[in-house]
């Protein structure tokens, strides 16, 4: 069943996600379930993160291997998976 990945660190600054994503996204790219990954800018200038996934065990699997490790010192996100009842995706 399809997710939606919510996370965010109140540490994570948009310069630290810039660093992280300059080094992590042809590994996403690459990401075995990924749907889409995007990050956004909070009110309060700290980044948020979405992503869907095709499963939650694919979206877990990818943060221990990928994401934890890659994470600048002193990071450490909150993560929130809920289920999608409905997704739907343009044709190509």
């Amino acid at each position: 069943m399809p997710v939606l990945m919510i996370g965010g660190s109140d540490e994570l600054t948009p310069e630290g996600y810039a660093e992280v994503m300059g080094a992590m996204r042809p590994v996403f790219e690459q990401a075995p379930g990924l749907v889409m990954h995007l990050g956004h800018e909070r009110a309060d200038g700290r980044l948020q993160v979405l992503e869907v996934w095709e499963t939650k065990e694919a979206s877990d699997r990818f943060f221990v291997a990928h994401v934890r490790p890659n994470l600048p010192s002193g990071v450490h996100p909150k993560r929130q998976t809920m289920d999608i009842v409905e997704l739907v995706l343009p044709r190509r």
